[in-house]
């Protein structure tokens, strides 16, 4: 089945060349420009991945988000905005954002970052007769386990979850990481984030102190080293 793609942004005609692109491969390309529409189109036509302006986003992130985590659907959203300011990108990150685009862009770039998450996202949910290479460890979806050069390394559901979300997006805040994981109601600290990447580096690293897989963004969250991350 063809990949669908929803773009909500007031300035359309900034996606002519992208949208043309994008049908040329045979995705299925809806529109709305206006935010409430689009909200409504996000359940209706459920895509597998949303392209939203920045400034109209933060209007409707609350409502969109928490829908989102309650039906369980983990579409990716690519942020477009004009700001180039890091406080900017990182704040578009922090609300969800799977990518984040600075106008004017190149469609050419963009059709890239698409493809790359939606390639993450095809790799996190590979079927069980699959496996997902990292360096050199190979997990194992199905058997929720970890093999090793020298030993396999069993993982709770938990540490799965964490692992395979940390391979779908490209970085992730830790407040992100608690509503996808334990969901928009929980009130407990984020310090639980921490405690379930340390346990899970020290399964996978051979020097937790030094991670060479999991990386730490201070003051935000966690990313993972995709560079290094293969389909089996």
């Amino acid at each position: 089945m063809n990949k669908s793609i929803l773009i909500i942004d007031t300035e359309l005609n900034d996606y002519l060349i992208l949208m043309e692109r994008l049908e040329q491969l045979s995705f299925i390309v809806y529109t709305s420009d206006d935010y409430n529409e689009g909200l409504i189109s996000v359940f209706k036509l459920k895509p597998d991945l949303i392209i939203y302006n920045f400034p109209l986003f933060l209007s409707t992130e609350k409502e969109l988000m928490d829908k989102l985590y309650k039906q369980k659907m983990f579409i990716p959203i690519v942020m477009v905005d004009y700001s180039i300011k890091e406080e900017d990108v990182l704040r578009a990150f922090d609300k969800g954002a799977a990518d984040y685009i600075i106008k004017p862009f190149s469609s050419r770039e963009v059709e890239a970052r698409i493809k790359a998450i939606l390639r993450r996202i095809e790799i996190s949910k590979s079927p069980q007769d699959k496996k997902i290479k990292i360096g050199n460890l190979i997990l194992k979806p199905d058997q929720y386990e970890l093999d090793l050069i020298t030993h396999k390394v069993s993982l709770s559901k938990r540490e799965q979850q964490l692992l395979l979300l940390l391979i779908d997006r490209n970085m992730i805040s830790r407040d992100e990481i608690i509503r996808y994981l334990w969901g928009v109601d929980y009130y407990g600290g984020a310090r639980i984030v921490d405690v379930n990447i340390s346990n899970l580096r020290k399964k996978i690293e051979s020097d937790p102190k030094r991670p060479q897989f999991i990386k730490t963004i201070r003051g935000y969250g966690y990313c993972i080293n995709q560079a290094i991350i293969k389909e089996g």
